[in-house]
C-alpha cells in the first residue's frame, strides 16, 4: 500500500488521449503530452544508467562531412559526465568528454565506438558498438556527366540549406535542358531569402535573373533554346550582372546590393506555384567569386573532375544511385523534393581539357594543349575571335557506330563575329589507340560531326582521313569543314574488294552483314536487324519464315541473352556496349552473326 499520487498539476481533461507516459531521462522526469499541452513530474526514483551512442546514419556518403554524435543514455544529466572512445583513430576527433562530439572519419574505414556515462552519483555504465560507423566516401567529382536532375514543374527542385553566407560576389553555371517554353521566373538556382539567382522570363526562354538592387524585369536578349542542352551562367558583381548562355555574354550595368544566401532551390523559383522548371539539369556550379568569360568558355563543357576552379564551394553532378545530390566541393548536400529524380545525362560533357586561340588570319592554329591543328587557307574566311577546342576523354553519349577512337572526341566552339568559316584541314595527333589496319589504310579513318551540344544520334559524315602518321590523323581533301562543334573519328575496318569470312562477327566486305552459312537453304536474303545502333527494341527479320533460334554475347564472350527469336528482342535491360548476335536455324545448318550497339 505505497502508492504514490502523482496526478497533481495533471488536467482534468487531457482531450484525446492517445500518448502514453514516457520518461525523460535527461532531467529524471516522466512526461505526458495531448492536443492541450504537456504535463511533467519528477520520476518516483532515479534511474541506474545505461549507456548508448547515437548517430544520424551509420554509413556516410562524404568524407567531408563532420559526423554529429550523440548521447541517448539513460542518464539523469545533472552532474553527469561522459568519456568517448572511437577506433581506429578519426582525422580529427573534438569533445571526447562531453555529451555530444564531433568527428571527421577517413574514407573507407569502419569504426568502433564506446560511450561511458556517469551520472551525480558516481554510477556508471559503458556501451560498445563494433562498427558502428563507416564511411563509403561518393562526394569527389566524377570525370563523366553521369546522371542529371529531372524535375516536371510544380513541387520539384533540389534543396541546398544552410549555406548562411553573404555575397556581393558570385557566379553560378550549370548545364539545362528545358523541355518546351519555360514559365516565367521559373528558377534556375534561386535564393530562398531574398531572390537572387538564375530564371527564364519573356514568354520564349529568355535568361533573366533576380539579385538586390538589380533589374528582374531586364531583357538580356539571350534565349536558351527548348529541348536542347545548354550551358548557362551569371556572374554578380557590386558593379554588374553578366548573364551567358553558351558562353555568349549580356551585360547589365547596374550597383548591386549584398545579398545573404541562406538557402537555394535548383529547378524552382522559392516554390512558388507557376515558377518551376520541366526539364533536366545538370553539372551546377556555384563559386564564391566572379569568373571571368574566358574561364566560362574553358570549362563549359568539362567536369571539375582534376581541373579544380578557384572559387567553387559548392558542386552537384546528381550521379548518385539515390538519396542526396553530394555536394562534390563542399558539404552542402541537396535533398531531391516531390517528384525529382535522376535520369541517364546526355550532356556534352565530361573529364578532360581546353584552349583557347584568337583567329583572325589564315595558317596553322595549334591548339597543342588538346591535340588539335585547325588550317584556314590563304583564301579562307576565318572566325574573326576566339576558338576554344575541348578534348573530352570519354566516348559522346551517343554512338554513331561501334568503330569508334573509344574514349576521346573534341568539341570546338567558335565565339568570333564570323560563323561564316572554311577550314582547310583538321589534324588530330597524340592519339594512341589506331588500329595498326587503319594507320595501313588512312581512308578506314572516318571523320564525323555533329553540332556543338548535340545529344541525338545524328552525326553526319564529314570525310576520310588523307593521312595517318605517328599517331596523328590527317583530315583534309573532300571534307566539307564550314562550321566548329562535335568531332570523333569512326574506323571503318572493312574493304568493298575483302572476301567475307563466314561465321566470325566481322563484315569484311563493307555490305553491311556478316555472312551466312547455307543460307541458300533457306532464300537469297539475309536476316536484317534494325536499328542499330539500338536503345529498346531490337527488330529482326529472318528469311524463309522458319523458326529460329538467337543467342546474344556481351564483349566478354558471356550469354546474356537467349530465346526463341521473336520480332524484336528487349534490350532494354542491358548495359551501354558493343553485343554479338547469332541467329541459329539448327534444321537446316544455317547460322548468322553480327555486331550490335546497345547505347542505353
Amino acid at each position: 500500500n505505497d502508492w504514490v499520487d502523482y496526478h497533481d498539476g495533471l488536467p482534468f481533461l487531457m482531450g484525446d488521449v492517445k500518448h502514453v507516459l514516457k520518461p525523460f531521462y535527461k532531467d529524471s522526469k516522466i512526461r505526458m503530452s495531448s492536443v492541450r499541452g504537456l504535463w511533467e513530474a519528477p520520476l518516483a526514483q532515479e534511474s541506474m544508467p545505461l549507456a548508448y551512442p547515437m548517430t544520424s546514419t551509420n554509413i556516410i556518403s562524404c568524407s567531408r562531412d563532420t559526423v554529429q554524435f550523440d548521447c541517448h543514455s539513460i542518464l539523469n544529466h545533472a552532474g553527469a559526465s561522459w568519456t568517448w572512445t572511437i577506433s581506429p583513430e578519426p582525422l580529427w576527433f573534438e569533445g571526447e568528454d562531453i555529451r555530444n562530439p564531433r568527428a571527421l572519419l577517413a574514407d573507407g574505414e569502419s569504426y568502433d565506438v564506446t560511450l561511458s556515462v556517469m551520472d551525480g552519483q558516481g554510477n556508471t555504465s559503458t556501451k560498445t558498438i563494433p562498427s558502428m560507423i563507416s564511411v563509403s566516401s561518393q562526394c569527389e567529382p566524377e570525370r563523366l556527366a553521369g546522371n542529371s536532375l529531372q524535375v516536371f514543374g510544380n513541387g520539384d527542385w533540389a534543396q541546398i540549406n544552410e549555406l548562411n553566407f553573404e555575397a556581393n560576389e558570385l557566379s553560378i553555371s550549370a548545364w539545362i535542358k528545358p523541355n518546351g517554353i519555360q514559365p516565367d521566373y521559373s528558377g534556375i538556382v534561386m535564393n530562398d531569402g531574398t531572390p537572387a539567382g538564375l530564371n527564364f522570363r519573356g514568354g520564349n526562354n529568355t535568361l533573366g535573373y533576380h539579385w538586390p538592387g538589380g533589374a528582374w524585369w531586364w531583357d538580356s536578349g539571350l534565349v536558351v533554346p527548348p529541348d536542347v542542352w545548354s550551358h548557362v551562367a551569371m556572374v554578380a558583381s557590386p558593379t554588374s550582372m553578366k548573364l551567358y548562355v553558351n558562353g555568349i555574354e549580356s551585360v547589365h550595368e547596374v550597383n548591386l546590393d549584398p545579398v545573404l544566401l541562406t538557402s537555394l532551390k535548383i529547378g524552382s523559383y522559392q516554390g512558388w506555384g507557376g515558377r518551376n522548371v520541366n526539364g533536366e539539369i545538370d553539372e551546377v556550379c556555384i563559386w564564391e567569386d566572379t569568373k571571368s568569360t574566358v574561364e566560362l568558355r574553358g570549362r563549359r563543357h568539362l567536369t571539375k573532375y582534376t581541373i579544380g576552379s578557384p572559387g567553387l564551394i559548392n558542386y552537384y553532378q546528381f550521379n548518385e544511385a539515390a538519396g542526396s545530390a553530394l555536394d562534390r566541393i563542399g558539404i552542402k548536400h541537396a535533398s531531391l523534393v516531390g517528384n525529382s529524380v535522376r535520369t541517364i545525362s546526355t550532356a556534352p560533357v565530361a573529364q578532360g581539357g581546353s584552349q583557347a586561340i584568337m583567329i583572325n588570319q589564315p595558317g596553322v592554329h595549334d591548339f597543342w594543349a588538346v591535340g588539335v591543328d585547325l588550317v584556314f587557307g590563304n583564301s579562307s574566311p576565318v572566325p574573326e575571335g576566339w576558338v576554344v577546342v575541348g578534348k573530352l576523354l570519354a566516348d559522346p553519349d551517343s554512338l554513331y557506330n561501334e568503330f569508334i577512337l573509344p574514349e576521346e572526341y573534341w568539341i570546338a566552339n567558335n565565339y568570333g563575329s564570323n560563323s561564316n568559316i572554311e577550314i582547310e584541314s583538321i589534324e588530330f595527333y597524340d592519339l594512341m589507340n589506331i588500329p595498326d589496319s587503319i594507320v595501313a589504310n588512312p581512308s578506314n579513318a572516318v571523320l564525323i560531326h555533329r553540332i556543338e551540344n548535340e545529344h541525338l544520334n545524328n552525326w553526319e559524315v564529314l570525310c576520310s582521313a588523307s593521312q595517318i602518321e605517328n599517331g596523328r590523323i590527317t583530315f583534309s581533301s573532300g571534307c566539307n569543314f564550314d562550321q566548329l562543334g562535335q568531332f570523333h573519328i569512326s574506323f571503318n575496318p572493312c574493304d568493298p574488294d575483302a572476301v567475307e569470312i563466314p561465321d566470325n562477327g566481322i563484315d569484311e566486305d563493307c555490305d553491311g552483314e556478316d555472312l551466312l552459312t547455307a543460307v541458300s537453304n533457306v532464300t537469297e536474303s539475309a536476316p536484317r536487324v534494325f536499328p542499330n545502333p539500338v536503345s529498346d527494341y531490337l527488330s529482326v527479320e529472318v528469311p524463309g519464315g522458319l523458326d529460329w533460334n538467337f543467342v546474344l554475347y556481351d564483349a566478354s564472350g558471356k550469354i546474356v541473352l537467349g530465346n526463341t527469336l521473336q520480332a524484336q528482342i528487349d534490350v532494354r535491360g542491358l548495359s551501354k556496349g558493343i553485343y554479338l548476335l547469332e541467329l541459329n536455324q539448327a534444321s537446316i545448318g544455317t547460322k548468322w552473326r553480327k555486331r550490335i550497339v546497345v547505347i542505353n
